[in-house]
C-alpha cells in the first residue's frame, strides 16, 4: 500500500542531491513491513496516541459482531428471542437430522419447542480444522494440557521459538528449561542441572563434551573428545593441558604440559616403575623410581647407569661401579666407614688407613725432632747443618749471608729482612754502569729483568757524549730509544759522558727523567731561536735548492710539533692539491677534437661537470681523453662509454671513472662524438687532485 500527501509541491528539485527536494514530497510513501496479522490502529486502550501497527483485540470489534470469546464459552444462556422462544432465530432439527432440529413428531413438542425430550443444543460452529485449532491457540500465551500429549507413531512433535525466548519448561512451576543456545546446540537454563540416571552418553568422532564455568563463556573448563580429555583456564582462555592415551596401556600428558599431584599418593606396584624422561617419546628417562631404588642416566637412547638403592636396614647403597660426587657445597658426616675390612679409604689420591696417611703414622710424629738425610742435608731439631751454599732443599727457605747480599750473584737464597731496606737505599737493583761505547746504552742490572715492563726505572751512567738519537738496552732485552719531554729525540750532546741519566720504560720506550746536558741558555752557535734578530740571515744560503732539500715546519695539526718539508710537497702545499680545468664550446658539432689542457704535474681526476645551453631538446655526447706523449694519439679514454649531456639547468656530474689518473707531462682534450637539437654552449670542468 503506498500513500501520498494531499498537497503536491509546484516546486522544481534543486541542484543538491543530497537534502530532500519536492519530487520526494510528491512520489508515492511506501509503508514499512509489518509483522503478519497486525492493523494500523490507536492504543488498545487508555488515552488517544500516535496510531501504530498492532494485533487485533476484543475492545476493537463492535458489540453487534460476535466475538470468539462469546462463540466458544463452555455454556450458552438461553434468551428470549423472537417469539417468545429461546434462540427462536436458531433451527432446531429432529434427533436423526444432523446437525438442526427440524419438523420434528408431535409428541416431542412443537417445533419450536425447547422442551422437547430429544433436543439437544445446536452447536454455533462446525468442528475445527487443523489450521484453525493451530490459529486459535498460537496467539495464546500459555496452553495447559489436563490430559497426555501423544504423538502418533511416524509424526514429529516439533517445538518452535525464537532461538533466545523460547524453552521447553519442565517441573513443577517450571524450574527447568531446555532451549536452543546456538546453532545445532540445546542449552539448560543458567542454574540447571543434567543427571543421566542409567545409560550412557557416546560421543561421535570430532564431537566433544564440555563443562563450562559461567553460562556463556567463550570456553570450556574441561572438554572430552574421543581421544583426549584437555583443560583450561575457561571465559576468555582457551584449553591449555591435554591427557591422552599415547600407547597401549599408557595415559600421556601433552609436551609443555607439566603433572602436579597436589595431595595424597602414587602408589606403583611392585613390577611397575615410575619414568622421568628428557623429551615425550624418548626410549629411555633420565630417572625411574621402582621397587628396587631409583635409577639415573643420560635418556634418549641411553639406559639408566647409575644406581642408588637400599642395601640393607638404614644404609643406601650405589651399584657397583657408580660414584658419589659433590659439585659444590660440602659434605658433613661423623664417620667415613671403608667397604672392606683392611681396604681403608681414599681421599684425593691419599689413603687413610688403621690410623696410618699413606702408610705414615702422624699421631706417633714428633714435630719437635726431625730427623732426615737429603744428599748432603741433615735435619736436627729443625735445623739445617752442613749446607753447601749452593746446594738447595726443597720446601725450605735459606736465608743468604751479607756478602752473597752485596754481590747478588745467588738468586736462590732469601734476603734477610735487616739486609732488604740497605738494598732498597742503595738502588742496587735499578742503578748500573753503561758498558757501551757509543751512544746506544747498555746495562745489565742484577738480578736480571725477565722482559721489560710498564713503569720499570734505571738509573745508569753514561760512558760516552751521545750524537742525536740513542737508544738503551737492558740485559740483552732489546734497544729502545731514549726521548726527552714524552716524545721529543735526543739532541746532540744531551747525554754527556759520566751523566748519571735516569729513564723510564712507558711500555713502548724509555722517557728521559733526568735534565739533559743542553740545558736552556746554554751557548749553541747554531742554534735558532724564536726571539733572537739576525739569527737566519747569517746561516750559509742555498741558491740553487732542488726539491728534495726541507725546511724545518711547526705541523698545526700535530700541536704544533716541528717537522721536516721536503721543498717538493710545498707546490702541493700551496694548491692545496686541488686543480680544475673548464672548457666553453659554441655551436658544437657532431664531431669535435678540441685541446683543454697540458699538465706537467701527475693528477687524479674526481669529478667532470657538464652542462648545455639551447633549445629543442639539445643533446651532445661526449667524452675527455689524455696522452702522455703525443696529442695526436687516440688517447686514453677517462670514462670508456661516451656521456650524453641533455640538461640545460643542473647539468651532469660525472663521478665513474675508468682511466682518471693522468701522468705528468700529458695532454687533455675533449672529443664530441654526436649532436641533436639546437646546442648553443657546451661547458664542462674538470675537478681533480694534485698527486
Amino acid at each position: 500500500m503506498a500513500l501520498k500527501h494531499l498537497f503536491v509541491s509546484p516546486k522544481s528539485d534543486g541542484a543538491d542531491a543530497t537534502i530532500v527536494q519536492a519530487g520526494d514530497w510528491n512520489d508515492s510513501h511506501v509503508f514499512d513491513a509489518e509483522a503478519a496479522n497486525e492493523v494500523l490502529a490507536g492504543p488498545a486502550s487508555g488515552v488517544a496516541t500516535v496510531p501504530d501497527f498492532r494485533a487485533l483485540v476484543d475492545a476493537d470489534i463492535p458489540a453487534a459482531i460476535a466475538r470468539d470469546s462469546e462463540l466458544h464459552t463452555e455454556s450458552h444462556d438461553y434468551d428470549t428471542h423472537t417469539g417468545g422462544v429461546p434462540f427462536a432465530e436458531v433451527e432446531y432439527d429432529d434427533a436423526t437430522s444432523d446437525p438442526l432440529i427440524d419438523a420434528d413428531a408431535a409428541s416431542d413438542g412443537t417445533e419450536d419447542s425447547a422442551t422437547r425430550k430429544d433436543h439437544v443444543h445446536p452447536k454455533h460452529h462446525a468442528k475445527y480444522t487443523d489450521a484453525e485449532a493451530i490459529s486459535a491457540v498460537e496467539g495464546e500465551p500459555t496452553v495447559v494440557l489436563s490430559g497426555d500429549l501423544s504423538v502418533a507413531n511416524g509424526k514429529d512433535l516439533s517445538l518452535l521459538t525464537d532461538g533466545s525466548t523460547g524453552a521447553l519448561v519442565l517441573g513443577a512451576g517450571g524450574d527447568v528449561q531446555l532451549f536452543r543456545g546456538a546453532a545445532s546446540r540445546l542449552d539448560l537454563a543458567s542454574g540447571d542441572d543434567f543427571r543421566l540416571v542409567s545409560g550412557g552418553i557416546e560421543l561421535v568422532a570430532g564431537k566433544e563434551l564440555e563443562i563450562f564455568s559461567s553460562f556463556g563463556d567463550a570456553n570450556p573448563l574441561a572438554q572430552l573428545t574421543f581421544s583426549s580429555l584437555r583443560f583450561g583456564a575457561g571465559g576468555a582462555s582457551g584449553l591449555d593441558a591435554v591427557l591422552f592415551r599415547g600407547a597401549a596401556n599408557r595415559l600421556d600428558v601433552e609436551s609443555g604440559d607439566d603433572f602436579r599431584l597436589v595431595s595424597g599418593d602414587i602408589e606403583l606396584a611392585f613390577t611397575k616403575v615410575l619414568g622421568i624422561f628428557g623429551t615425550l617419546g624418548d626410549v629411555n628417562p633420565r630417572a625411574s623410581y621402582e621397587a628396587t631404588g631409583i635409577k639415573f642416566g643420560a635418556g634418549g637412547g641411553s639406559a639408566v647407569d647409575v644406581s642408588l638403592g637400599r642395601a640393607v636396614a638404614n644404609r643406601l647403597d650405589l651399584a657397583s661401579g657408580d660414584n658419589f660426587r659433590i659439585v659444590s657445597g660440602a659434605l658433613e658426616t661423623n664417620t667415613i666407614s671403608e667397604v672392606g675390612s683392611g681396604s681403608g679409604v681414599t681421599v684425593d689420591s691419599v689413603l687413610l688407613k688403621d690410623g696410618l696417611v699413606d702408610g705414615i703414622d702422624v699421631a706417633a710424629r714428633d714435630h719437635a725432632a726431625v730427623t732426615a738425610a737429603d744428599a748432603g742435608h741433615t735435619i736436627s731439631s729443625q735445623a739445617i747443618t752442613s749446607v753447601a751454599a749452593s746446594a738447595t732443599l726443597s720446601g725450605h727457605a735459606e736465608l743468604a749471608t751479607a756478602a752473597e747480599v752485596t754481590t747478588g750473584t745467588d738468586t736462590a737464597r732469601v734476603i734477610p729482612v735487616v739486609a732488604l731496606p740497605v738494598q732498597i737505599q742503595d738502588n742496587k737493583y735499578v742503578f748500573v754502569a753503561d758498558t757501551a761505547s757509543d751512544d746506544d746504552y747498555l746495562i745489565a742490572p742484577s738480578p736480571a729483568i725477565a722482559a721489560y715492563a710498564t713503569g720499570q726505572m734505571f738509573h745508569f751512567t753514561a760512558q760516552t757524549v751521545n750524537t742525536g738519537a740513542s737508544t738503551l738496552n737492558v740485559n740483552g732485552k732489546g734497544a729502545k730509544a731514549i726521548l726527552k719531554q714524552h716524545d721529543v729525540v735526543l739532541g746532540n750532546g744531551d747525554i754527556e759522558a759520566g751523566q748519571i741519566v735516569t729513564v723510564i720504560y712507558d711500555g713502548t720506550q724509555f722517557q728521559m727523567q733526568s735534565q739533559v746536558a743542553n740545558t736552556p741558555g746554554s751557548t749553541d752557535a747554531d742554534a735558532i731561536h724564536d726571539n733572537v734578530a739576525g739569527e737566519i740571515v747569517v746561516v750559509t744560503e742555498k741558491t740553487a735548492p732542488v726539491g728534495a732539500d726541507e725546511i724545518i715546519i711547526e705541523d698545526s695539526a700535530d700541536s704544533n710539533a716541528k717537522k721536516s718539508l721536503k721543498l717538493s710537497n710545498l707546490e702541493k702545499a700551496q694548491t692545496s692539491r686541488k686543480f680544475s680545468y673548464s672548457i666553453t664550446v659554441e655551436d658544437p658539432t657532431s664531431s669535435e677534437d678540441i685541446s683543454i689542457a697540458f699538465t706537467n704535474r701527475a693528477i687524479t681526476i674526481t669529478e667532470i661537470r657538464a652542462v648545455l645551453i639551447g633549445s629543442s631538446t639539445p643533446s651532445v655526447t661526449w667524452t675527455i681523453k689524455h696522452h702522455a706523449t703525443d696529442r695526436n694519439n687516440a688517447g686514453n679514454a677517462v670514462v670508456t662509454a661516451s656521456t650524453t649531456t641533455t640538461s640545460v639547468t643542473t647539468g651532469d656530474d660525472v663521478t665513474a671513472f675508468n682511466d682518471a689518473t693522468i701522468p705528468a707531462d700529458s695532454y687533455i682534450w675533449l672529443e664530441i662524438s654526436a649532436q641533436s637539437g639546437t646546442v648553443t654552449e657546451i661547458h664542462i670542468t674538470i675537478i681533480g687532485t694534485v698527486d
